[in-house]
């Protein structure tokens, strides 16, 4: 069975839910992932493949590539199935449609309705909920979920090895991790401002390390900030680095703006550690209101987070004794998908 992905070119295959859609599919369903390049692709048509291309943006590309390059392109690789993450232009083909939703927000796209209107039409998502959105628009839609939910393993880090990490990032002191990566500014210095009314409220040590994959925006940023020495930020080391750090954090923050990205959140779960998280999130489902909420992403809101998040340790330990549970819970869910999950 080969599968043709026409996708945003602004949506990256390393990143969030289409990430683990591709590796879920390579890893359990023994599929091979290869970009469609202006070069010949030689592949074997005893295997399975995942054939990606950027959906084009010009106006008379769109109109070329649905009258003439993508009927080429199914008859080239054999496609057995088209599975569209742009909605930017209809597309029009025979083969059978799966609609990829990495965002509740692409929903409410205009041209989203169209696709929906299509009797044949599929959907992957991500969550419950947005299922239940779908339908609520179209009673019988076809929703396929997928919980992006991680396989990372527990590291159930001593004393000496999270004061080791300490000492490494945060100069042996306490400190709050914040996921910064593909995230707008905005969030960030809104969690910033968030954390200067913690440090006015308290004059602790207490670190605030922000995990980042453009350290010098971020830079720019901090260069007037008032607490900028209680502030240290960290390049995007590998996974079994960012566990580690995780792992010996005292909370960990994920505001996220891609709903269903939820790996950092994961991963803090998984090794035991508070995430404050919105209220509306995906993540949130996952764990039922086990850790800390804000309601959105707004100054205030966060800097009382920081402060309850600081003070509440018994509300910390219920909090990370009910993980162990849920996380059980998780591992039911990703074998029934191993198990279950079909295209």
């Amino acid at each position: 069975m080969n599968l043709l992905l026409i996708k945003d070119s602004t949506t990256s295959i390393n990143f969030g839910f289409l990430k683990y859609f591709l590796d879920f599919l390579t890893h359990y369903r023994n599929f091979s992932v290869t970009e469609i390049s202006k070069d010949s692709i030689e592949f074997d048509t005893n295997k399975s493949y995942i054939f990606w291309i950027n959906a084009p943006t010009n106006k008379l590309e769109k109109v070329w590539f649905n009258k003439v390059k993508l009927n080429s392109l199914i008859g080239k690789y054999h496609i057995d199935q088209v599975i569209v993450n742009s909605f930017a232009f209809p597309i029009n083909t025979a083969k059978k449609i799966a609609y990829f939703i990495q965002d509740r927000k692409q929903i409410e796209i205009p041209i989203f309705q169209e696709y929906l209107n299509n009797s044949s039409s599929e959907c992957i998502v991500y969550s419950d909920q947005l299922a239940k959105q779908l339908q609520d628009k179209k009673r019988n839609c076809n929703c396929k979920i997928l919980y992006p939910l991680s396989e990372t393993k527990a590291l159930n880090l001593s004393w000496d090895e999270q004061q080791t990490i300490k000492e490494k990032y945060s100069e042996g002191e306490e400190y709050f991790f914040v996921n910064c990566i593909n995230q707008p500014l905005e969030n960030t210095l809104q969690i910033l401002k968030g954390f200067s009314i913690l440090k006015k409220w308290q004059k602790s040590n207490i670190k605030l390390l922000l995990l980042v994959d453009n350290i010098t925006t971020i830079q720019n940023s901090l260069s007037n900030y008032k607490y900028r020495n209680d502030v240290q930020l960290v390049n995007a080391p590998d996974k079994s680095e960012i566990s580690k750090i995780i792992g010996s954090a005292y909370c960990t923050i994920d505001l996220n703006n891609l709903d269903s990205e939820l790996a950092f959140f994961n991963n803090s779960i998984i090794q035991e550690i508070p995430c404050l998280i919105t209220q509306n999130s995906t993540a949130n489902q996952t764990i039922e209101n086990k850790t800390f909420i804000v309601e959105k992403i707004d100054v205030d809101e966060i800097g009382k987070a920081f402060i309850t998040m600081y003070k509440a340790e018994y509300l910390r330990a219920e909090y990370m004794e009910s993980y162990k549970t849920i996380t059980e819970n998780w591992r039911t869910i990703i074998q029934n998908q191993i198990d279950d999950f079909q295209l």
